[in-house]
């Protein structure tokens, strides 16, 4: 009776996990696609709209905060295939990290949005791809997060370095 217990239970969380790695494949694939497209359609409206150089764009945390979330998500990629395939994948340290870091700073981006960005000028928090930018991507990286296996445990000083990107923007 508990051989089978054990088989069931094993066969549950090997079920749980391909699921779990799936579903973190699917919003590394969709942060990555629509923060590059966030990004570069702020750049362009930039350009075209203001008349400015492009990059001035980058004045915004929200440009700054999702351009760290791509490229976190770009660095967790190849383990989340790798998960699908043993179905159980785990970060290496400096990649959970920057992941955490991203989400961190999209997460505060996406607060900040929906506290006083959309009181005050619903048009700029929600409107084109700042919807994109202000609420998609930072609910993606947020899922992928809370998805993925990392085995770290964070400390005060890893909660620490979570504010630097926020402290140096």
């Amino acid at each position: 009776m508990d051989a089978q217990k054990g088989s069931h239970s094993k066969e549950y969380l090997t079920v749980l996990l391909r699921r779990r790695s799936a579903v973190a494949l699917c919003c590394v694939v969709l942060t990555l696609m629509l923060a590059f497209f966030g990004v570069i359609e702020g750049v362009n409206r930039t350009t075209t709209v203001l008349k400015e150089n492009g990059f001035a764009s980058f004045v915004y945390y929200t440009m700054f905060s999702n351009t760290f979330a791509a490229l976190a998500v770009a660095f967790a990629f190849p383990f989340t295939v790798e998960g699908i395939r043993n179905k159980r994948f785990i970060l290496p340290k400096w990649v959970a990290l920057m992941h955490y870091l991203a989400a961190t700073s999209i997460a505060i981006t996406m607060v900040f949005v929906l506290a006083f960005m959309s009181w005050a000028s619903p048009e700029n928090a929600f409107g084109g791809a700042n919807f994109v930018t202000h609420i998609i991507c930072p609910a993606l990286i947020l899922i992928t997060f809370f998805q993925m296996e990392n085995g770290h445990v964070y400390v005060w000083k890893d909660w620490l370095i979570g504010i630097v990107p926020f402290s140096i923007y």
